[in-house]
């Protein structure tokens, strides 16, 4: 006689997305099933502490603009720190040069993260722009801090 097809259960994550491997029900797929069911236990978990640390790490960083005296009356304005948003740089860039009918680029400072770089003292538009405009970076984080060139004794 035919064998009688048994019903296959399917076990979807929902966290993950992904379908995991059908198992029929017998004590093999039972046991089977379970240790599935905490490998994927596991990944949800590590995949939630991923997001928490990546989360604890943008609350902590540190947005500066900082305003450069290169010569007597010429200034340049450095956001840095806007790396860890996954904001695009360059397009902020170009808005920035739009807004303020200036020259700006991306560049990478001394360290290697990457900063934009605006020609002209415009701290405080800048802070305001990244308040309206970028909610996700928090208010507190952002500094203005004015740096000027020491002058050389005669």
């Amino acid at each position: 006689m035919a064998e009688t097809s048994q019903r296959l259960n399917v076990l979807y994550c929902d966290a993950l997305e992904s379908e995991t491997k059908q198992l029929s029900l017998n004590d093999k797929s039972a046991e089977k099933m379970a240790k599935e069911e905490i490998k994927i236990q596991k990944a949800i978990i590590k995949e939630e502490a991923r997001a928490e640390r990546e989360h604890d790490k943008k609350m902590s960083t540190i947005v500066t603009v900082k305003t450069i005296t290169r010569s007597k009356k010429k200034s340049v304005t450095v956001v840095s720190g806007l790396d860890i948003f996954n904001l695009d740089l360059k397009k902020m860039s170009k808005m920035f040069s739009g807004h303020f009918a200036c020259g700006s680029s991306v560049s990478k400072n001394v360290l290697g993260q990457e900063e934009i770089t605006i020609q002209g003292d415009f701290s405080d538009d800048v802070v305001d722009i990244l308040h309206k405009d970028y909610p996700e970076i928090p208010h507190d984080n952002i500094h203005a801090i004015e740096e000027k060139k020491k002058k050389k004794p005669v």
